[in-house]
C-alpha cells in the first residue's frame, strides 16, 4: 500500500492532469503525468471507469493489481514534484500481473 501522502484525492488535480498532462500508453492503461511543485510529494491516482468493468469487484481488482505493482516499484518513483494519473483501459482484462509491473517499470524509469 502506498502511503497516504502519495495518494491523489483532489478532483481538480485529476482534471488538470488529464487536460494539461502528458500521456504515455502501455498495455491496458495510460499514464498521465504532470510536473508539480518541486517541494510537494509525488501523488498517484488510479481511474477505472464503469466502461472497463461493470462490476465493482473487477474494477477494484484492477486497482489492486496496479497498486501492488506500484508498491513494489516505489523505490523507482520520484519522491517529489510529479502528479501521476493511471487511466485503466478495457484491454487490461487480458494483461497479466507481471506485464503490468514491467510496463510500469519501463514508464517510471524515464523520470
Amino acid at each position: 500500500m502506498l502511503p497516504r501522502v502519495w495518494r491523489l484525492n483532489d478532483k481538480k488535480l485529476f482534471e488538470t492532469a488529464f487536460r494539461r498532462g502528458r500521456n504515455i500508453k502501455a498495455h491496458g492503461f495510460s499514464v498521465f503525468w504532470l510536473a508539480s511543485t518541486p517541494n510537494k510529494h509525488t501523488q498517484i491516482g488510479i481511474v477505472v471507469s464503469k466502461k472497463v468493468a461493470k462490476q465493482a469487484t473487477k474494477r477494484n481488482l484492477y486497482k489492486r493489481r496496479i497498486l501492488a505493482s506500484l508498491t513494489v516499484l516505489k523505490d523507482i518513483l520520484p519522491i517529489k514534484g510529479y502528479i501521476f494519473v493511471i487511466l485503466v483501459a478495457p484491454s487490461i482484462e487480458k494483461v497479466m500481473f507481471g506485464d503490468i509491473k514491467k510496463d510500469l517499470d519501463s514508464i517510471l524509469t524515464k523520470f
